[in-house]
C-alpha cells in the first residue's frame, strides 16, 4: 500500500499561501535531498564545509545541515561511495549514511546497475531475490559501515538516517534493511530519491513488513519523468513505503529528470495545494 503526494512549482503560489504543516514538510524534504547531493561532490570539499559551519553559505538549507554537522568521514572501495556525518540538534545527535548514485564515467558502477541477477544472502529469507550488482556493491563497502554504526551506538547516537539517489538510494535500502534485520541497537529512517527496483516480491513484501515491525519510515521520492525507479521491471519496491511524486511546471527528459539536482530543486518548491 502507497501514499501519494505532490509537489509542483506553481507561480501563483508562495511560501505564505503554505500551513506550517506543509512548509516543515517541505523543508524536510529538501534538507535530505541537500544530504544526497553531498555523495557526488568532492570530499574534501564537503568537508572544509563542514569546518566553516555553515558560513559564506548562500543556501540556507546548505547552511543549516553545515552549521549543525560534524565528523565527515567518506569510504570509497572500487567506486561504492558512501560518506557519513553527524548532526546535532537540541543536544541530541543523529547519523547521516549517505549513498552516491551510478557515476557514468564508471564501468564498475554501471556493471553493478546491469547485474540485474535475482540473488540471495544470508540476512534476508531464503525465498526472497535480490539484484545481484546491488548487493556486490554494498559489500563492496560494508566493513566500514559496520564499524560507523558500531561506533555510534556505543556514542549514544539517537538515531541514523539511510539516503541515497539513483543506485546509492537502492544501497541504501539495502544497508539500512540488512542493519535492521541483524538487529541494530539505533532507530533508523531511509529516504531514497531515484532508486530502482530492487527485489522480488518476497523480499519486497518481508521488507514492507520488517519497516512496520521495527517503526522504520521509509520515503522513497521520484520524480514524475524520470524512468529508473520502475526499472527493472521484474522487480519491486519495499512494500509499506511512503511514496512522493515530484511534479514541475514544464516536463523534463528522462535524464534529465532523473539527476539529483533536479530532485533537490523540486524538493525546495512549493507544496502544491489542494484544489
Amino acid at each position: 500500500m502507497q501514499r501519494s503526494a505532490s509537489l509542483e512549482t506553481l507561480p501563483d503560489l508562495s511560501w505564505k499561501d503554505c500551513s506550517s504543516d506543509e512548509q516543515t514538510e517541505a523543508l524536510q524534504l529538501a534538507t535530505t535531498a541537500f544530504r544526497a547531493m553531498l555523495a557526488y561532490d568532492d570530499p574534501s570539499t564537503v568537508e572544509a564545509r563542514f569546518q566553516k559551519q555553515g558560513q559564506g553559505e548562500a543556501d540556507p538549507v546548505a547552511a543549516s545541515v553545515f552549521q549543525s554537522g560534524q565528523n565527515f568521514v567518506h569510504i570509497e572501495q572500487d567506486n561504492s561511495y558512501a560518506c557519513a556525518w553527524e548532526e546535532v540538534s537540541g543536544g541530541e545527535t543523529d547519523l547521516y549514511l549517505v549513498f552516491r548514485g551510478t557515476e557514468i564515467t564508471s564501468m564498475q558502477d554501471v556493471e553493478d546497475d546491469l547485474e540485474a541477477i535475482p540473488s540471495t544472502a544470508d540476512w534476508f529469507p531464503q525465498d526472497a531475490r535480490v539484484h545481484e550488482g546491488f548487493l556486490e556493491h554494498l559489500a563492496k563497502v560494508q566493513p566500514q559501515l559496520d564499524e560507523l554504526l558500531a561506533q555510534a551506538a556505543a556514542q549514544n547516537v539517537r538515531h541514523v538516517s539511510f539516503i541515497g539517489h539513483s543506485l546509492g538510494g537502492a544501497t541504501a535500502f539495502l544497508a539500512a534493511y540488512r542493519y535492521l534485520a541483524l538487529k541494530g541497537n539505533l532507530p533508523v529512517a531511509i529516504t531514497t530519491f531515484a532508486a530502482p527496483r530492487i527485489g522480488s516480491e518476497a523480499f519486497s513484501r518481508w521488507s514492507g513488513i520488517l519497516s512496520s515491525v521495527t517503526s522504520t519510515p521509509v520515503q522513497v521520492v521520484v520524480n514524475k519523468e524520470d524512468i529508473v525507479p520502475s526499472l527493472p521491471f521484474f522487480f519491486h519496491i519495499p512494500w509499506f513505503t511512503k511514496r512522493k511524486v515530484l511534479h514541475r511546471a514544464q516536463d523534463l527528459g528522462p535524464l534529465e529528470a532523473h539527476s539529483m539536482k533536479e530532485y533537490y530543486s523540486r524538493c525546495k518548491a512549493v507544496p502544491m495545494k489542494k484544489r
